[in-house]
């Protein structure tokens, strides 16, 4: 009785350690790089709240990296939102930041109607004309990057 009992637990234990937490691994996303980017305009102050995407050079590579940056203009990149790093290779890279402003006039629902303002070059938005790149190998990543303003 007491050898099922045990044979019972240690099933039991194997069941959910195995069904246990999604893992890169899990998700078929190779090993990732640590990976820590820092966004500056060209004067030196901190991009905050930008959005920053890796497009990878290798078609092979389907893996959606990027995040948001801090205050100081520094991110972590993330690959497919869930997992710290990106997986090695060469990645144009890009920068994005608007805000909200009022224009002054009403919706036809009565809200305040808003416009876009670009903050960061539109050159560095897109990954076809984007001149920043990044090669992942496998030493972890810390790099500045500087854009322009539009």
């Amino acid at each position: 009785m007491r050898l099922f009992l045990f044979a019972s637990f240690l099933l039991g234990v194997l069941f959910v350690a195995g069904c246990g937490g999604d893992s890169a691994a899990k998700r078929g996303i190779p090993p990732l790089v640590p990976c820590v980017l820092t966004f500056q305009f060209e004067d030196g102050t901190p991009v905050d709240g930008a959005i920053v995407r890796l497009f990878p050079d290798d078609t092979e590579n389907k893996w959606v990296s990027g995040g948001g940056t801090d205050a100081d203009g520094v991110v972590e990149i993330r690959t497919d939102g869930d997992f710290s790093g990106v997986p090695k290779g060469t990645y144009k890279v890009t920068c994005s930041k608007s805000e909200a402003i009022p224009t002054g006039q009403m919706s036809e629902e009565g809200e305040e109607a808003m416009d876009t303002k670009i903050l960061v070059a539109r050159a560095y938005t897109r990954p076809n004309t984007t001149p920043l790149a990044l090669t992942v190998t496998d030493a972890p990543i810390n790099e500045v990057f500087k854009v322009g303003k539009p």
